[in-house]
């Protein structure tokens, strides 16, 4: 189990891969605080979506719980899943945004590629140990600041836009962004399908958006979902992946445990329903 400063990587010996990007306590004094002087390139320097991706807040205590879920994983199946930790704040980078955008010097630079030549590392490890189509990579967050009530919500992000989730029709540029196209063509199926992860984590009594029970956006006031960021861009043509996103509740110290122990429960038995894996110990 070799440790970087930077970034935590346990070589997994479970066709299941954790990341977690936002959740780092190391200050790496030769960085600066990011500032955000990336200039915008769209039209007269206005760009909604690049003020959005500056965030210089960390997502809460995610670094205890990815290592909880890899915990319970490993519990539960005698094996471990591959775990990738990003150990730095996110106000000196920011690992789930482009290069340009979430790092800001060299050595931040340095970083963001040691942290995703890791993750490029264990998918190639465990492509070869069980095949390209037997593998999932779960990329753990939280938010705070949306949506602005029903906080008590898990986003799960699949590489779609809240307009493409409300319409449920799909054109084949939709199908190219789907983040598990790796595995299937039916979207609906893996979004509000009994095989969907958003089913599995909803029969533990978690409240998770999409999902059979929150299927309509419509429904949820002023809900927002987490289509998913960087990482999930960057993989989902090579392997099928899912962003998790934990509401504010979820994270409180006294739930994590046991949300982690739910979370790690439903990703296991949302592989096994796709490739039959046995994970019983």
């Amino acid at each position: 189990m070799p440790l970087n400063k930077y970034t935590t990587y346990i070589k997994g010996n479970y066709p299941i891969i954790l990341c977690s990007p936002h959740g780092g306590l190391i200050n790496v004094k030769p960085i600066p605080t990011r500032d955000n002087h990336i200039p915008c390139k769209k039209l007269n320097n206005k760009c909604h979506e690049n003020f959005l991706s500056f965030v210089t807040q960390n997502d809460g205590p995610m670094t205890e719980i990815a290592h909880y879920i890899f915990a319970n994983i490993s519990s539960l199946t005698c094996k471990m899943p591959y775990l990738i930790v990003n150990n730095v704040e996110r106000k000196d980078i920011d690992i789930n945004r482009e290069k340009n955008i979430g790092a800001e010097t060299n050595l931040a630079k340095q970083i963001w590629d040691d942290y995703y030549n890791t993750i490029d590392s264990a998918i190639q490890d465990a492509f070869k140990k069980f095949g390209k189509k037997n593998v999932i990579l779960i990329d753990l967050h939280s938010y705070g600041k949306r949506p602005t009530n029903n906080r008590n919500i898990i986003c799960l992000g699949y590489g779609l836009k809240t307009h493409t989730l409300i319409k449920k029709k799909y054109s084949n540029d939709d199908l190219k962004k789907f983040s598990l196209k790796k595995i299937s063509t039916n979207i609906n199926k893996f979004l509000y399908g009994e095989k969907s992860l958003g089913n599995f984590i909803s029969n533990q009594d978690l409240n998770v958006f999409p999902s059979p029970k929150f299927n309509k956006i419509k429904n949820i006031n002023n809900f927002l979902n987490y289509s998913g960021g960087h990482c999930i861009k960057k993989y989902r043509d090579i392997i099928p992946c899912i962003q998790i996103e934990l509401p504010e509740h979820y994270t409180k110290r006294n739930n994590i445990y046991e949300v982690s122990k739910k979370l790690a429960s439903s990703i296991v038995l949302f592989l096994y329903s796709i490739n039959n894996i046995p994970f019983k110990c």
